[in-house]
């Protein structure tokens, strides 16, 4: 730890300020943390849960001064002061000026702690006490553009700290111990309002009163469940922008659900906010409604103040990303994620809703359209790029679910498929290499095949497709089957003659349901299938056949573009955390005891409804869909694969909503992001490869098979290109290439090598 560092941290902490350490940057100039992609250089807080830190004792500073926590720099919070922090790039400079016009104080003269920030050009932080008792103030005001003014929430960066510019945060004037009064005209500007403006169910926005946002939250019930508090929580921080008014709602609703431990929502409050609302203040009262809550007749239309609508679907969803799912599945996403030594997330978002397909699936139905809850994502990454982690998070959460009897690792014959799902209500698959099983299944037919895989792709969409109905077991698989069922029976009355017959109760009791099953028909049989395979390998097998013979296209794709990753610094794997196991126990078993070790439903079937305004967005995904099938049916022939979109969304919204047993516009909006991309690249992928073969358009082909390869958050190198696109020569790639660019299609990047100054070339999409 640098002195200037460690004379400053000592002050702060003789002052009683909480800190905690900042993440250092290594030699390349990334930050510690393991993401080279990371913003907040300088930053970025060494522990995830800095917002809930303690005071830590002279022991635990100590420590946090060997290991180094505090070498480079350290964060404040601003638990008990008032910070005005003026940001010279954004205007707070004059803003600061005109600030201390309008209310007639000279805020740098009566502040007796001031540190300017390595930013320069006049940026600083203003130390004052904060108000007891604590106030709700805003941190942000309209007039003031480049000031915020943080109490009670957040942190600054001390005084001693590294900035990324290279400048140090340096005391202007003043010592922490000496802090003074905020001034009693600033707290009255900051005082929250009596209402707040946020977005109801309509997606417009209202004005609604402290008391009456109070009284909606208050109808709301459920917070026994994890999912349900997080979600009330999000709302109504979204609603009052982090407030402490918004704090103490949510805390006092908290109080009277069962399970509430003094301080767990202060511990939370600080984590939300941090990116897109994933809850409204519609949704909130979309909660209310379903527990008896009336809105009033002071929620007219007189009080809305209509929001701009999107020209189109594509601006709705520009702010999306497909790598962050909404609401818990969120949560277990980034979870996931963090089990991966390389970056995985759109692998980690596939898994992620792989898991809740199989743990909340089978018990849970939409009250909307009853469409089933099962799902197939089909992952596409480089070879030795980082998949195993996702398997084991797979297999971690099904496990602690109770479900692994139900996890198969291949396919093997429609026999032993069928007396998988005898055996148990559901089948999931976790398939490595899963381009070469559908390869093989594909030349099953052909001479020199693996006969038995003849007709396994056309079983797995019949099962598929029976997840709400009965499946029929016919001729002499059928046969072939109840002899094998037969012949276990007979084996287990064997057992039973020398064991008696209480041993093996159970057991028999399960083959005669078998018996009975083949006979009349497999009952809501469940199948979910989760491949990962390479895009050598994957992507010459979608093929318009493949495309559109309906098992690629019921398929969601999620690809890893960056093939070769950079690992993360300092990894390490995190231990499932209880909110999450909690979560998953409560979406399987509900409370539901049953000793049995088949894996099937249990208990009753909990709806999972749907917001006025996501209905209506979902039927603008259907007419988008339509659409685009219209128009690929003379394009292409590929609208098979369109028809599928508003499907994939459906199926996709219905599991991020799942957990809190609403689906709202987010769910919808992000599932529409999903499946828009998803279509896109099997139609590029599939035109590309049927293309590809004919001399007259080889040239679009090629084209339309690099934007496929492309990605927008990641650069693909010209070597990389010629490797994938085998069969075609450099000169042909390079020409396609030009024309991508010269019509804005693709982007192009130099890089320069810091030492043999040579300049490289990557591309990316536009």
């Amino acid at each position: 730890m640098s002195n200037v560092v460690s004379n400053n941290v000592f002050d702060a902490r003789e002052a009683e300020f909480v800190i905690f350490g900042l993440q250092g940057v290594n030699e390349k100039g990334e930050c510690n943390c393991g993401n080279p992609e990371c913003t907040a250089l300088y930053k970025h807080p060494i522990p995830s849960n800095w917002g809930s830190v303690p005071f830590y004792s002279e022991e635990q500073f100590g420590v946090m001064c060997e290991v180094g926590h505090l070498s480079t720099g350290y964060g404040i919070l601003t638990n008990g002061i008032m910070v005005i922090d003026v940001d010279a790039r954004n205007g707070g400079v004059d803003s600061f000026k005109r600030l201390c016009e309008d209310l007639n104080i000279d805020f740098y003269k009566e502040c007796a702690y001031v540190v300017l920030t390595g930013s320069g050009g006049g940026s600083m932080h203003l130390y004052f006490k904060s108000p007891t008792p604590p106030k709700a103030l805003m941190q942000h005001h309209d007039n003031y553009k480049g000031i915020d003014f943080k109490c009670n929430s957040g942190f600054v960066v001390g005084a001693g700290s590294k900035h990324k510019s290279g400048n140090i945060y340096e005391v202007d004037k003043g010592y922490p111990q000496d802090l003074t009064d905020t001034p009693i005209a600033l707290l009255n500007l900051l005082e929250k309002k009596t209402q707040f403006r946020a977005t109801d169910l309509n997606g417009a926005t209202v004005d609604i009163e402290v008391e009456e946002l109070r009284n909606v939250v208050m109808h709301i019930t459920g917070g026994d469940t994890y999912q349900r508090w997080i979600d009330v929580g999000m709302g109504i921080h979204d609603t009052t922008q982090g407030s402490m008014q918004g704090l103490t709602i949510w805390d006092e609703w908290s109080q009277t659900q069962q399970g509430y431990e003094d301080g767990c929502t202060h511990k939370k409050w600080n984590t939300f906010g941090k990116g897109a609302a994933l809850v409204s203040l519609g949704t909130l009262i979309h909660f209310a409604k379903q527990d008896g809550y009336i809105q009033p007749v002071t929620f007219d239309a007189d009080v809305y103040v209509k929001t701009d609508e999107p020209k189109t679907l594509d601006d709705m969803i520009a702010h999306v990303d497909i790598r962050k799912p909404p609401k818990f599945a969120g949560v277990l996403c980034q979870w996931v994620n963090n089990q991966c030594l390389n970056p995985r997330e759109n692998l980690a978002a596939a898994a992620t809703l792989y898991i809740l397909s199989c743990v909340g699936g089978m018990r849970h139905y939409d009250a909307l359209n009853n469409m089933s809850l099962n799902f197939m994502p089909f992952c596409v990454a480089g070879s030795s790029s980082g998949k195993e982690p996702i398997f084991e998070s797979i297999t971690d959460c099904l496990m602690e679910s109770g479900l692994m009897a139900a996890v198969h690792g291949s396919f093997k014959s429609e026999q032993e498929a069928v007396r998988n799902l005898l055996r148990h209500q559901a089948s999931f698959y976790l398939i490595d290499e899963f381009g070469i099983e559908l390869k093989k299944i594909n030349q099953a037919s052909k001479s020199g095949g693996a006969s038995y895989l003849a007709g396994l792709i056309g079983f797995f969409m019949k099962v598929y497709s029976k997840a709400n109905g009965v499946m029929p077991v016919s001729g002499d698989l059928k046969e072939d089957i109840k002899d094998k069922i037969k012949a276990d029976i007979a084996r287990l009355n064997k057992k039973m003659d020398l064991d008696g017959e209480d041993k093996h109760r159970e057991e028999m009791a399960t083959l005669m349901a078998q018996l009975n099953s083949a006979d009349n028909g497999i009952v809501n049989p469940y199948l979910n299938i989760f491949g990962l395979t390479t895009p050598v390998t994957f992507d010459d097998l979608v093929t318009h056949e493949m495309a559109t013979n309906g098992f690629i296209a019921r398929s969601a794709i999620f690809r890893e573009h960056e093939t070769n990753p950079r690992r993360k610094k300092k990894f390490k794997k995190e231990p499932m955390p209880i909110g999450i196991k909690l979560a998953l126990a409560q979406l399987y078993n509900g409370g539901h005891s049953d000793d049995s070790y088949r894996i099937e439903r249990k208990g009753e079937k909990h709806a999972i409804t749907t917001t006025d305004d996501a209905e209506q967005l979902l039927d603008d995904v259907y007419e988008y869909f339509h659409e685009m099938a219209e128009d690929h049916k003379t394009k292409t022939g590929l609208e098979a694969i369109c028809r599928r979109g508003w499907e994939i969304c459906s199926k996709i919204s219905l599991l991020t909503g799942m957990p809190s047993g609403t689906r709202t516009i987010e769910d919808v909006m992000y599932g529409f992001a999903v499946a828009k991309w998803d279509i896109q690249k099997k139609i590029e992928l599939a035109y590309g490869n049927e293309a590809a073969q004919h001399k007259d358009t080889r040239a679009d082909a090629l084209m339309v098979k690099i934007r496929g390869m492309l990605d927008k958050d990641s650069e693909t190198t010209f070597g990389t290109l010629c490797n994938r696109l085998r069969e075609f020569n450099k000169d042909q790639i390079t020409q396609a290439l030009d024309i991508l660019v010269k019509n804005n299609a693709v982007m192009v990047i130099e890089h320069t090598h810091p030492i043999n100054k040579k300049v490289s070339k990557k591309y990316k999409l536009n």
